[in-house]
């Protein structure tokens, strides 16, 4: 047996004039999809920066790109940091040339589900989160200076710096796992119950996942959010049949 799952996503621009969320992901074939696995995405362009929205779409386009032009890995989590990197030293050599003023930098989120396990890398505040048996875990640590001269800066974002401290994480996968990819526009209105609750729409079918990303979307911005938004959400349904213990 192969990794099945259901995945969607939804980004609307909220209240602003452009969106500089970008979201993006590859669900392959086989063989592709057991050598190398799903691999999604959620960016969000640093306002404060020229090319917030062209580094954010770089980020994600050419991660996509990138990561599928490589041979195949035994180390799937290291090969995300390595491409995440290469990319980097592009965005930061191109925002340098292009302004001394901030250049290009965005904030990334990346998930690789590999055979019976997931992998992510991440920089900035974009977030993922996994629901398990009800339970909804933070997976990601937010990169941010929050005190009372500072609200909200960003410590870390991809294009901001030559040299990028990526988090990494991996863990094993289970059977009926919701992941939930999010821009800050969507998690920093709704409280984790509220997420939680909304991804367990998933559950048994009783909401699409095309529809689940768009009411979190939709909530967000009952709640106020005036931000961009982007919600990618994925359901696991089916796990690689488990190797034989050699005897």
């Amino acid at each position: 047996m192969t990794l099945r799952f259901t995945a969607a996503y939804h980004t609307s621009p909220g209240l602003r004039a452009q969106n500089d969320d970008v979201v993006g992901m590859v669900a392959p074939d086989e063989p592709e999809l057991s050598t190398k696995g799903m691999l999604a995405a959620v960016a969000d362009g640093v306002s404060g920066s020229d090319g917030g929205r062209e580094a954010a779409e770089s980020i994600v386009s050419d991660l996509l790109e990138d990561y599928y032009g490589l041979p195949a890995a035994r180390d799937v989590g290291q090969a995300l940091k390595n491409t995440i990197q290469t990319i980097n030293r592009r965005l930061n050599k191109r925002g340098a040339a292009r302004s001394p003023r901030g250049g290009m930098a965005t904030t990334l989120t990346a998930l690789v589900l590999h055979e019976n396990f997931y992998h992510f890398s991440h920089v900035g505040d974009s977030r993922l989160y996994r629901l398990r048996d009800e339970e909804l875990t933070q997976l990601t640590v937010d990169h941010v200076l929050d005190n009372t001269k500072h609200k909200h800066v960003l410590t870390r974002a991809v294009g901001l710096d030559l040299q990028l401290a990526i988090d990494q994480g991996m863990g094993p996968l289970a059977v009926g796992d919701i992941f939930l990819l999010a821009t800050d526009g969507v998690w920093s209105f709704l409280p984790e119950h509220e997420l939680s609750w909304h991804l367990s729409e998933l559950i048994g079918d009783k909401r699409s996942a095309e529809g689940t990303a768009k009411l979190l979307v939709d909530a967000a911005l009952a709640a106020g959010s005036k931000d961009n938004l982007s919600a990618l959400v994925v359901r696991i349904d089916r796990l690689p049949a488990e190797e034989p213990s050699p005897t």
